[in-house]
């Protein structure tokens, strides 16, 4: 490829990956072969295989599906996908963690549960049905917060039982405030990192107009029931 398209190269890899499922290769490409000043305008004729370079969408169908069965924006779960997992299905983190939506055993264990299904470790690493326990685990941290993506997020990667805590003594200041005075720094560039990959994916799905709006103020009372995991 590189042999054949020259100066071209990195954009044909791109696309030539950018039609398998995954896109673990296509993104470890992107990383060096994207430039910065364009993902910072607006996608046009000529630069738009990089923004999709940057920012996949791999398992479409999958991801749609379970989106549109929980009621989740699928740039949302591209979203957390993205800063979990690179989108790497076979990787394990230190927490042993495994897959695209980087599920935790006890937590895919009570998601299977609740699905009524039987819960395999081996199968946290089938994309489809990661996927599914992620999305299903998304829109329960979403019912806990009200729908806040920003305490969802955190939620995901703090704990729900964590983030109710910070609540308690901050859901009185303004939603920047809160997330800067979260103790742990880890959470904090998470939660800034999954709402800026979320807000691009919708904006290259649908525009401008699909733009998540933030709201400063937190609505009172939000927590997680004690069980909650």
């Amino acid at each position: 490829i590189r042999a054949a398209f020259g100066a071209r190269a990195e954009e044909a890899l791109c696309r030539l990956y950018g039609q398998l499922d995954t896109a673990r290769r296509r993104y470890q490409i992107a990383q060096t072969a994207v430039s910065w000043t364009v993902l910072r305008r607006a996608p046009a004729p000529g630069t738009e295989w990089q923004v999709s370079c940057v920012y996949p969408r791999p398992y479409d169908d999958v991801v749609q599906r379970e989106a549109t069965r929980h009621l989740l924006p699928s740039a949302f779960v591209y979203g957390v996908m993205r800063q979990e997992s690179a989108f790497r299905p076979s990787v394990v983190s230190p927490a042993q963690a495994v897959g695209l939506l980087q599920l935790i055993p006890p937590t895919a264990s009570r998601v299977a549960s609740e699905l009524g299904t039987e819960y395999s470790p081996a199968s946290m690493y089938a994309p489809a049905t990661n996927i599914a326990f992620g999305t299903y685990y998304l829109k329960k941290l979403l019912g806990f917060f009200g729908g806040r993506l920003e305490l969802a997020a955190a939620a995901y990667n703090a704990g729900p039982k964590a983030v109710s805590r910070w609540l308690e003594k901050g859901d009185s200041l303004p939603l920047d405030l809160f997330v800067a005075r979260i103790p742990y720094e880890e959470t904090r560039t998470y939660v800034y990192r999954v709402l800026g990959n979320t807000a691009r994916y919708a904006y290259d799905e649908r525009g401008p107009a699909a733009l998540p709006r933030v709201e400063l103020e937190i609505p009172a009372g939000l927590r997680a029931p004690d069980d909650a995991y």
